[in-house]
Parts: C-alpha cells; structure tokens; sequence
C-alpha cells in the first residue's frame, strides 16, 4: 500500500510517495508555495504587514500533487503535515471569504486607535489564565491575534465558519468541510488543552463565539475523500503540524529532547502531562505533550547575514579577503548563492581571529537587530558566521534549562531540521556547546517519516513510535 505524504511549508510544497509495506519514503516531487496575494478577496490592496496566501492557488498545487500520484504511483491515502498558526473564513455554503492569513501576518502588532496592538491587549493579565490553559505563550503569529484585528476591523457575521490551513485545503480540494487534528488547533491559541475542545470562554470574551468552529478529532478515520479526474476515491487524513511531524519522524517518545532548526528554531522535550511553564505546551502522540521554546534562531536568520555576503560579493565579482581567509572566487556567470555556502562549509572557525562579535537575532521586530563589539581586527566575514554560529549554540543551551525536565536530566539532543543537517559548522557548534551529546537525526527526511509512521498508524493501528 502507498500513500502520499505532503509537507505544506512556507515557501515550497513538498511531496513523497510513503511505501507502508515497506517502511520506505521515496521520491519526491514538489512546487513552490503561491506567493503572497496583493489584494484580498474584496479587491483591497494589502499592506506590507498582512501576509496572506491565495488558498485557490495553494489547493491547485495540491491537487496536481495528488493527481500525478494517483497516476503514477497508484496511490491509496494521503496524509499532510503544514505550516501551523494561520487561519480563514468561509462563509456558512462554503464561500471563501478571506485568503489563507498566514503564520507571517503581523497586523495584530500594528496599534489600534487606542495606541494598543491586539498583541499588547492580549499579552495582558486578564488574558493570562486562558491562555496559560491553551498552553500558549501568545506572538503574533497564534491565530486569534489576527483573527481578533480582523474581527474588529471588519465584523464577523455570524455562522462565519473558522478554519486552519489544513482544514481549508481539503475543503477546497473536496467542498466538504474537513476537522482540524489537535497539533494544529493547538497552535491557534484557542484550543484548551486541558479540556481538549476550543477553548469556549475565551473564544465569547473576545467576542469570537459568533465563529461556526471546526470538529478537533485525533482518530485513524479519514478526514474526506478526494476524488482524483480518474474516478477515484482518495481519502485525505487529517493535517498534522509540521513541528510534530518532523519531531515524530525522528523517534522522539517521553522524556526525549530535540532541536529544530528549519525556517523556525525551537528546542523541546517530550513529557507526559501539560504543566504550565516559559514554553508553549503543545498536544503531541500517544497522550504526550511538547513543551517547547519556539522563535530561536534559525534558517531565516541565516539567511540575513548569506544574503549581506552576496550582496557584497555579486557587484565586486572577485576576490575579498579578511583577516587573511580567502572569501570566494571570480564570479563569471558561477552559482553565487553555492560559492556562498562552500565558503561557510569550509571555515575552520579555531583559525579565525579576533574576538566574537556581539550579534542581537532581532531581525524581524520594527526595532531590528544589531551586530555589535566590532573591533579594528575582528569584522570580517569568517568571524561574522563564526559569531553567529556560537549565539545560535548559546541561545539553544540557554534555553534547554527553561524546559522543566525533571532533575535535569536527559541521555542526548536530537537535531532535526534542513539548517542543522546541511550545515556542518553550526553543528560542529551546537555538539560543542551541548558537551557532545547532541546528534544529528538519523532519519534524513524527518518530517515524511513522521508521516510514513502517522500513515501506518491510520491504516493498521501500528504503535506509532516504533
């Protein structure tokens, strides 16, 4: 039996054919995720802090996803993992009525007319204990933030339907509407985990009760049916959130403790019950919960400072040197962005000079960040990543003691995650600074294992760990 699992992330889709009796993934196929849409759907351009997907062309990619395995791989299921946090609306027939409000949105940051953002409100003390409930440590990106600027820029009537970017795809994808799994409800800030049901008292103070909100089901059964131009009928699971996937496809069971490093960063531990503490907590497999510390530093981080290198060396085309390490090649017509990351394989960070600089990751808030102790003899571009390298390892370090784990005690770290995999130096870091016991993930497409298992789990009720 073969299945089809898609990762919807935020800049590519990407898709393998999970073989169940085998145990393999293989393949792979993808497209790039549709860009962000200039306008909504009533036609109003849209500013630079609402970043909202077209769900049209995202379920159009999807399908042609499905459609092109059932062809060629005769595949009997598929199951997703996806970017949490966002959300839109459907009018009760069914209607969109807004695009996909991504994960990235900021509106809720924006001030009101009284001078305060949904944010700051929200971050409040009357606020604290429901979402100490939901497990959330509340950032722009958990959907009621812009959920709420919505509400109260434009009115919600009533009957509105609520859904989460999985939901919304197998809606668009069958017109039947589809329920949310708990990994992603949870990420909506709205979800009780206590009670596991969206978290009503909340949802009626913030005046959200007019919402029609979606069935949360954690179960093997189907979550709709798809019915490929063929004539045939393919079930659809419920989404998965991405972190859970990948951190599933590594093995992780309770007491484990991981790293992720994609796009995002965050460390985390597996524990059996959700106690409250500086972390979000995060429903999980087989009863287990995640605490984990999210908004470390990451891919996008990275890509900050590969992008500051490439736009030095693009125009110049030749030769800079710092601090004695030779920086790159004559660019004649060759891959910037490779020459870029064989530059940064190759550092030996014990032969840079120069003490490390102080590096401030704020890069996506309006105040930004900063890059800080530059000296006449330590600013140059080997000591630049050398810099951020170690923040990142020190950052992660740091925060490992946030997580509560009982008597401090855990056998290693798992790394996970595209950044951490391909990048040798910050890992060489990252062992460094956790004392050698941390490692990389064994597996080397963590989050279609996560599906693969989670696929297996559905079909034969197999122990989903394993």
């Amino acid at each position: 039996m073969k299945f089809l699992g898609i990762d919807v992330g935020s800049t590519f889709l990407k898709s393998s054919v999970l073989d169940l009796e085998e145990g393999k993934v293989r393949g792979a196929a993808g497209a790039p995720t549709p860009a962000f849409a200039e306008a909504d759907l009533q036609g109003r351009k849209l500013d630079p802090a609402r970043k909202e997907i077209p769900m049209g062309a995202l379920a159009e990619a999807v399908k042609n996803l499905i459609d092109e395995a059932v062809i060629k791989d005769g595949i009997s299921g598929v199951v997703f993992s996806v970017q949490m946090h966002g959300c839109m609306l459907f009018d009760p027939e069914g209607k969109p009525l807004t695009n996909y409000i991504s994960w990235q949105d900021t509106r809720g940051v924006m001030p009101g007319d009284n001078g305060i953002s949904v944010l700051e409100e929200l971050r409040g003390a009357a606020w604290k204990p429901y979402f100490e409930e939901n497990g959330v440590l509340l950032r722009p990106n958990h959907s009621v933030i812009p959920l709420t600027h919505y509400l109260r820029e434009n009115g919600i009537a009533p009957g509105t339907q609520f859904a989460m970017i999985g939901d919304a795809l197998m809606r668009m994808l069958t017109g039947k509407r589809a329920p949310v799994h708990p990994t992603n409800a949870a990420s909506s800030g709205m979800y009780s985990l206590l009670r596991e049901e969206w978290n009503r008292e909340l949802l009626t103070k913030l005046g959200l009760d007019v919402l029609d909100m979606p069935e949360v089901r954690d179960t093997r059964e189907a979550a709709a049916v798809y019915t490929a131009p063929d004539g045939t009928e393919i079930p659809l699971y419920a989404a998965l959130g991405d972190q859970q996937a990948t951190v599933l496809g590594i093995g992780t069971g309770a007491g484990d403790v991981f790293i992720n490093i994609g796009t995002g960063g965050q460390i985390g531990y597996c524990a059996a019950e959700p106690v409250p503490g500086p972390y979000e907590t995060r429903p999980y497999f087989g009863g287990n919960f995640i605490r984990t510390v999210t908004q470390l530093p990451s891919g996008r981080t990275i890509n900050v400072l590969t992008r500051f290198l490439k736009s030095i060396l693009e125009p110049m085309g030749t030769v800079l040197y710092g601090a004695g390490e030779s920086m790159g090649t004559v660019f004649d017509g060759a891959d910037l962005e490779k020459a870029v990351w064989d530059y940064i394989d190759s550092l030996d960070f014990e032969k840079i000079d120069g003490d490390p600089l102080g590096l401030d990751f704020s890069f996506f808030t309006p105040e930004g960040g900063a890059v800080e102790n530059i000296t006449d003899s330590n600013f140059t571009a080997g000591n630049l990543i050398r810099s951020t390298y170690l923040a990142f390892a020190k950052a992660y370090t740091d925060h490992i003691s946030d997580l509560n784990i009982p008597e401090n005690e855990y056998a290693e770290v798992v790394c996970t995650g595209g950044v951490v995999r391909k990048n040798r130096p910050l890992m060489r870091c990252m062992q460094d600074a956790f004392s050698g016991k941390c490692r990389i993930a064994d597996c080397t497409d963590d989050s279609m294992e996560g599906l693969l298992r989670f696929a297996k789990w559905c079909v034969r009720g197999e122990h989903i760990f394993g």
